[in-house]
């Protein structure tokens, strides 16, 4: 495994960085969209044959921790990870729509008690998609939708243009949709064997993206908090020259060593297609240790942390999202317990 940059890399760190920091936040998300695909945003994480830009694991982990340390909202775990992976199992002419940012394309594929989607409850029947899907966050503003349904007792993997949402604010500032589908047109692109093997794709990168979203949030809320125990005084003197503060920064630098740790072996075994349980393990240590980030950042910024006026705040709330996505903890957990 490889745990330097290339020269390319850290240019494309860079130039993420610099994007995701000054880019605009409040323009309409299609345009945002749009201005993430001229960058090459959009497909720096997919290899050629899979229909990206020529990059991979890594290169869609500096995308997502870019977008981590600044806070940003755009659908990059579920109109990109997730659905970019399974298209290119499909077929990788598809992934050039999501490369191009002309349309946003997001996945549903989890329901309850089935984070993976390949055990569905939503029926399809003569061309009609019945039934509903989990919340998917930042799902606003998509005009395409992938969902996995059974027919019969087939897996099918459908499209959908038409559908009825009920938007539910985030309390990181997204905005999730709830699906809704009654007697709703679907398109089926792939079915069977095929279909399952793309939405496991999915639900693989999906995991990936989201423990390198996480890290990105994590050291965004440790930089943050260094640079205050530096100007925050007491007792005459910084905060940050007590040894007992000095201690807990240790800690928060440790556990996002660990989580980087994690993530590298995550990337190996979506590149050797390893098993599952790695990726398992991956996603619920590197939450586990952010969220140990997320708490010291606030204890030592004090009440002001969670306040809406502190990006901190925000940033400590986007980690739970995380932690309760693809079945949260307890789904994990349980699933790393049968298996060992």
């Amino acid at each position: 495994m490889e745990f330097t940059l290339t020269e390319e890399q850290r240019i494309l760190r860079d130039t993420l960085g610099r994007f995701m920091e000054t880019g605009q936040r409040d323009t309409p998300m299609t345009e945002r969209w749009k201005a993430l695909a001229e960058l090459g945003a959009l497909g720096i994480g997919f290899t050629e044959d899979e229909g990206g830009l020529g990059g991979g694991p890594r290169e869609m982990e500096l995308v997502l921790e870019a977008a981590g340390q600044h806070r940003r909202t755009e659908p990059l775990i579920d109109a990109l990870a997730i659905p970019g992976a399974a298209l290119a199992k499909i077929n990788p002419d598809r992934l050039a729509e999501i490369v191009s940012g002309d349309t946003m394309t997001i996945a549903a594929f989890a329901e309850e008690n089935d984070p993976e989607g390949t055990a569905p409850r939503l029926q399809f029947r003569n061309g009609i998609l019945s039934g509903s899907k989990s919340l998917v966050p930042s799902g606003a503003g998509a005009s395409q939708i992938l969902v996995s349904a059974l027919e019969s007792d087939r897996l099918v993997l459908a499209e959908v243009t038409a559908h009825v949402a009920d938007l539910q604010p985030m309390m990181g500032g997204q905005t999730g949709v709830r699906l809704q589908f009654q007697d709703t047109p679907a398109t089926v692109l792939a079915e069977g064997a095929h279909a399952a093997e793309a939405i496991k794709a999915g639900w693989r990168r999906g995991l990936h993206a989201a423990c390198a979203l996480a890290l990105g949030t994590a050291r965004s809320l440790f930089d943050e908090t260094l640079a205050y125990v530096r100007v925050r005084e007491q007792f005459g003197q910084p905060i940050g020259s007590f040894q007992v503060i000095q201690h807990r920064m240790a800690d928060m630098m440790i556990a996002i060593e660990e989580a980087r740790a994690l993530i590298d072996m995550a990337r190996h075994t979506l590149q050797s297609d390893g098993p599952d349980l790695d990726l398992i393990m991956a996603r619920t240590g590197v939450l586990e240790r952010c969220a140990l980030v997320g708490r010291a950042a606030i204890q030592l910024h004090g009440g002001i942390g969670m306040s809406e006026e502190m990006p901190l705040g925000r940033g400590f709330r986007n980690l739970k999202i995380l932690q309760g996505r693809f079945g949260g903890e307890i789904h994990n957990w349980a699933a790393l317990r049968k298996a060992l």
